[in-house]
């Protein structure tokens, strides 16, 4: 009797202290993930959608590879740092995330880290516009367009009349948006030259400039150039409505052979 009671208590003290050797297991395992989290992510970074998961995947890399120029990002949009991209990384992530992309923005010299900074405080930190000008303006002071743009875009609510420079200066440069923004600014007031503005976005292959110009050109067959224009840049509504104009000219063609006005 003596004998099964002892290896009773022996059999519950072993249980026992395998409950406790578990239970310090999971304890620092808990630990090793709080304090290194982005090694548990990698394979889930994709996630994020675009530009800014791939920053993500290169910063959990550590020093491997922290050079961001390798980056395919081409004209980056801002829909690119959308809230909901953002929202699929953890805090642990972003944050390793936008050291990386200062560190490329300062120290080597990446257009598209600024850019991409500048976007994350506009859109995840509820618009702190001047840290996000602050990382536009240091692309845009080495040649950035599309960062002078997006600064511009700021400036136009504290600056209207200097920021409408900018925006003709970068539009002379060859910004096709840029011309765009001023050919809307300009609709309402100056028509007119609103349409050269436009025409300049449409010759740089912007699809909506092509349309607005065509809903302010002159005759029908300047307004048609325009929307052919915009078709081969890639505007599902200028291809509609030249199909739609086209249509419209032949109607009017046979009627008018039937004698019918």
């Amino acid at each position: 009797m003596f004998t099964k009671t002892m290896c009773l208590l022996f059999s519950i003290c072993f249980l026992i202290s395998l409950a406790e050797i578990n239970a310090r297991e999971n304890s620092l395992t808990r630990k090793k993930q709080a304090f290194r989290p982005a090694e548990d992510h990698v394979k889930n970074v994709k996630r994020g959608d675009g530009y800014y998961g791939k920053v993500v995947e290169k910063a959990a890399q550590g020093e491997k590879d922290n050079n961001l120029a390798s980056v395919d990002s081409e004209e980056l949009p801002l829909s690119d740092c959308h809230q909901q991209e953002y929202g699929a990384f953890t805090d642990f992530q972003i944050s390793q995330a936008n050291k990386l992309l200062k560190k490329n923005c300062e120290r080597k010299g990446d257009n598209n880290s600024c850019q991409t900074l500048g976007k994350f405080y506009l859109i995840r930190m509820h618009r702190d516009t001047t840290k996000a000008k602050s990382f536009f303006d240091i692309a845009c002071a080495r040649n950035h367009l599309s960062s002078c743009y997006r600064s511009n875009m700021i400036l136009e609510k504290s600056s209207f009349s200097l920021a409408k420079q900018k925006y003709s200066d970068l539009c002379d440069l060859g910004h096709r948006d840029s011309c765009h923004r001023l050919g809307g600014i300009l609709e309402n007031n100056n028509p007119q030259e609103a349409r050269i503005y436009f025409t300049k976005g449409c010759n740089l292959q912007n699809g909506m400039s092509c349309v607005r110009a065509a809903e302010l050109a002159s005759s029908n067959m300047s307004a048609n150039s325009f929307l052919t224009k915009g078709c081969q840049a890639g505007s599902s509504i200028a291809c509609q409505l030249k199909q739609l104009n086209t249509s419209r000219s032949i109607l009017k063609k046979n009627n008018s052979t039937r004698g019918i006005r």
